[in-house]
């Protein structure tokens, strides 16, 4: 039912997202040892993962759901929304701070915020789904960016390792058998 197939993608993406997320150890790395003029990108590096995560979930999600449910009034209406929104908040926080990182962050809020309320309003108005995970997963992304940002490299290397093994292990069922039900859905066409 569509239902169980938007709660199981829901899962699957964002576990394969934040399991992505991982991706700033090698490339901070890369950019300390091969291109140290550009070290100051590193700052940015966890905002940008994160803002890439939800965009991406939005895109293959709730973008999709939308479009499948007839809410593309609504998907427009959202969108205007939270471009006035943007505007109205990330252009006062850059005249108040003058700091280019202030305004990623206040941007990362944001696209945080929008994707989870396209999510709420799938599941609740939509789907008629209770709300789940929600506060898990932005506990993982806040997690994240916390250690990314305020902990030495390797603490933090140390600390997501442990999540992301923790976090595999309470998913690896429901993962495998995601994936094999994939494989047959693909196999089949």
């Amino acid at each position: 039912t569509l239902p169980s197939i938007y709660q199981k993608t829901n899962r699957f993406l964002f576990f394969i997202s934040f399991i992505m997320l991982g991706f700033y150890y090698p490339l901070t790395y890369i950019i300390d040892h091969w291109f140290p003029d550009y070290h100051a990108v590193i700052q940015y590096f966890p905002l940008f993962l994160i803002m890439t995560m939800m965009q991406g979930k939005e895109h293959f999600l709730h973008t999709v759901y939308l479009k499948a449910l007839r809410q593309e009034s609504r998907l427009l209406l959202y969108n205007t929304i939270f471009s006035i929104l943007a505007a109205a908040v990330v252009i006062p926080v850059y005249f108040m701070t003058r700091s280019v990182y202030a305004v990623a962050l206040a941007t990362c809020i944001l696209i945080i915020f929008k994707s989870y309320s396209f999510e709420i309003y799938i599941r609740t108005k939509q789907l008629h789904l209770k709300i789940r995970n929600i506060e898990f997963e932005v506990l993982l992304i806040v997690l994240y960016a916390l250690a990314t940002i305020f902990m030495d490299r390797y603490y933090s290397l140390a600390l997501y390792v442990t999540v992301a093994i923790v976090y595999s292990v309470l998913l690896y069922k429901f993962i495998i058998s995601y994936l094999k039900r994939l494989y047959k859905e693909f196999r089949h066409k």
